[in-house]
């Protein structure tokens, strides 16, 4: 069966995310659990708030966060609510994706075919992932 990986929803101001490193490779076999990439999450542009300095700003923030004039961004943690072999790769480390833009195609048996056009293409489910912040490294 074939399954795709896409940019999840994180949340409803999220407008893409950013590859910035993939914790497994083409062929490998992921399981329940597994960390399947990192990923920067970047918020819309919102307005300043009047009397807010950005030292405070800075100081108050988590590991996993930034702050820019653009927004928010979240450094989060993809791990998998599913089984199957990564078999193709298409967001790449540093890449920008829209949220729902297909990350990667997965498969449930290593030798199954890929057919990106095929009635089977059509009616592949998604990949079942879970997205949390990302430990500091």
């Amino acid at each position: 069966m074939l399954l795709k990986l896409v940019m999840p929803y994180f949340d409803r101001s999220a407008e893409k995310g950013s590859v910035t490193r993939w914790h497994k490779s083409e062929g490998d076999w992921v399981q329940y659990g597994d960390s399947l990439l990192d990923m920067r999450i970047e918020t819309v542009r919102f307005l300043k708030r009047a009397g807010t300095p950005r030292s405070i700003l800075s100081e108050n923030l988590r590991p996993e966060e930034t702050y820019s004039s653009d927004g928010w961004s979240w450094l989060m943690r993809v791990t998998s609510s599913d089984v199957g072999v990564l078999r193709r790769i298409h967001a790449r480390e540093g890449s920008s994706w829209e949220i729902g833009g297909l990350l990667a195609v997965l498969t449930t048996e290593e030798s199954e075919p890929i057919d990106e056009s095929g009635p089977a293409w059509v009616e592949a489910s998604h990949f079942r992932v879970v997205v949390n912040p990302a430990e500091p490294q």
